[in-house]
Formats: C-alpha cells, sequence, structure tokens
C-alpha cells in the first residue's frame, strides 16, 4: 500500500502519515461469503491439466474452488464471522447471500447462512444483519460482469420476464423476518456443496478440518435470538 500510494498516487509522506493518525474505521463491516469464496490452492501443478495451471507472478499453483476438491464440509460462514468479530470487533452484517443455482439450492444457501449468522450471535459475535442480495438477480454475474452475454441469474425476485415475479426464496425471507422457523421441504436436502456429486476430480483429504460442518438441521432453524 506505501509503495502504491507513493508511486501511483504520487502522495507525499506527510499525507500519508495523516490518515494514519486519523483513522476513520468504518461503523460496519459488511461480509460476502459465496461458496466459491472457500479456495484449494496446490503448488503440484503436475497433478492438474495445463488449463488449471496460474500463480500470482512469484510461485505456481492451481486455485480451485474447496467445494469441489476437498472432502471436508465448506460453506460455513460462522467461523468466518467469528473470525471477523476477533479481528475489527465492529458491528458485522452478511451483505451477498446470493448463489447461481436451482431454487431449492438458492434457499438452502440462504437458510445456511442466516443459520450461521445465528451460530456467531450466539458465540459473541455482534452481527446485526443478512441482506438477501441479489434481490432481483443479477445480470453476467457469474463472469463478475467481465463479459458481456446477457446471462441472468434470479434472486429473490425473478425479473428476466420483464416484470418482478415472486419466488419460493420469498417464503423463507419472510419467515426469517417474522423470527419464524423455516419448513420447507427443500431444507431437509443438501446443497449442491454439500452433495458427493460436487467433486471433479478424487476429493483431496486435508490433515486438518478448517470449517466444520454446520450443527443446526437447516429444516428446523430456531427463532431469532
Amino acid at each position: 500500500m506505501w509503495h502504491w500510494l507513493r508511486d501511483s498516487c504520487k502522495a507525499g509522506e506527510a499525507e500519508i502519515d495523516w490518515f494514519a493518525e486519523n483513522p476513520r474505521p468504518p461503523d460496519l463491516i459488511g461480509v460476502n461469503h459465496y461458496v466459491t469464496s472457500d479456495r484449494f490452492l496446490d503448488d503440484n501443478l503436475e497433478k492438474y491439466p495445463p488449463d488449471h495451471h496460474g500463480g500470482n507472478g512469484q510461485h505456481g499453483y492451481v486455485d480451485l474452488e474447496a467445494a469441489r476438491t476437498i472432502s471436508e464440509p465448506v460453506g460455513d460462514i460462522a467461523p468466518l464471522l467469528g473470525e471477523v468479530w476477533q479481528r475489527y470487533g465492529l458491528p458485522i452484517a452478511v451483505t451477498e447471500a446470493h448463489i447461481d443455482a436451482k431454487r431449492e439450492d438458492q434457499m438452502r444457501r440462504l437458510a445456511a447462512l442466516w443459520c450461521g449468522a445465528q451460530e456467531a450471535r450466539r458465540a459473541g459475535a455482534d452481527v446485526r444483519a443478512l441482506t438477501v442480495w441479489g434481490m432481483l438477480g443479477s445480470y453476467d454475474w457469474n463472469c463478475l460482469l467481465t463479459e458481456c452475454h446477457g446471462y441472468y441469474e434470479a434472486g429473490a425476485f425473478d425479473v428476466g420476464g420483464g416484470q418482478a415475479r415472486a419466488t419460493a426464496l420469498t417464503v423463507l425471507i419472510r419467515s426469517f423476518a417474522r423470527g419464524a422457523r423455516a419448513d420447507h421441504p427443500a431444507l431437509c436436502g443438501a446443497g449442491w456443496w454439500q452433495r458427493p456429486q460436487r467433486f471433479e476430480g478424487s476429493p483431496v483429504v486435508t490433515l486438518e478440518r478448517r470449517v466444520p460442518p454446520l450443527r443446526t438441521s437447516l429444516a428446523t432453524i430456531p427463532h431469532r435470538s
């Protein structure tokens, strides 16, 4: 950061020191965490086809979705929220809760995030909210808007037909907003990131399980605390 400010922004040392002496921490930290946010890095390049090879300019490695690679469950946001709370000590909101998947898996993912946020609160983290982004879905989010293909992913509402149409997610959202139990049949099943079919090759068994599985059944999500 120092070199970027000095070399690219042409900032003087006194200007940089001013920011260090006058910090402006945010009022709230937003956490955007997707199923594919957990990554698996491997420097054994010979195990993978050349089109998987990458790196950071200094080290060569493959960067894969952990959900499709390692045998242990991934995607639980509760430990992450706990880490954010321990590091910053500021109120937290889960500010993106989207997944490009079939409706049942969208419901399971939203329920898992809600459940994880509740678990983090019970553990002492100041989690204030979970926002249902994207409410109206998104276009070309699968490539982070780097290309224009017109690929649409529905959210809580589906606007692909030109008008906003409520989806099954809205029923789940209303239940959470009322503090009611979620009892949709879809929540009895596992999301794709938990099913055995998720693996694209032989699953990797890690030496230590970093993220534990959810301890609360999504079919019986408790009332808000």
